[in-house]
């Protein structure tokens, strides 16, 4: 009777990564329906307007000069790559660990993007490029163009970049 119980114990954590994942991508996308009733008039131009105060214009039209094709495909690759590393980074911890250090790790990501979740609430605030005009187009060597395009496509919720969840 002792292993039945044992193997089902196991088997809830799991159970609960298996369900994070899903659930954290439906929090995220129902906010696409939420914040343009929440907040009907942008935050953009108030982040824009404290750029402009802080660094004296827009940062991203002059990082523009900084970006290489080479940068943009391996900045577009660090940010693809994000939506891989919770998965990875706890079942690492499940492997090198155990189950403490997995549920703690589980949490940890759980909390860290409802939080940042809470953040798009709070500021909901889209990307400067639909925003801003930038002189020249950004543009990768091989796959960032694609990548783009597919990420844009794929998150219906577009108000997320602060607090940016990649950072957090």
């Amino acid at each position: 009777l002792a292993i039945p119980r044992l193997v089902r114990e196991e088997r809830l954590p799991l159970a609960r990564a298996v369900f994070t994942a899903p659930a954290l991508l439906f929090v995220f996308s129902s906010l696409a329906w939420v914040l343009p009733a929440l907040h009907p008039e942008p935050f953009e131009w108030r982040w824009i307007a404290a750029d402009r105060a802080l660094f004296g214009g827009d940062p991203s039209v002059a990082a523009q000069a900084l970006l290489h094709p080479f940068v943009v495909e391996a900045l577009q690759a660090c940010y693809a790559v994000f939506y891989f590393v919770p998965i990875a980074v706890v079942i690492a911890a499940w492997r090198r660990h155990g189950r403490a250090a997995f549920e703690r790790c589980l949490f940890f990501v759980e909390f860290g993007f409802l939080l940042s979740y809470q953040g798009y609430l709070l500021w909901p605030t889209l990307p400067p490029e639909r925003f801003l005009v930038h002189e020249l187009p950004i543009e990768g060597l091989w796959l960032a163009f694609d990548v783009h395009a597919a990420l844009a496509t794929a998150e219906l919720h577009r108000w997320n970049c602060f607090p940016s969840g990649h950072t957090m």
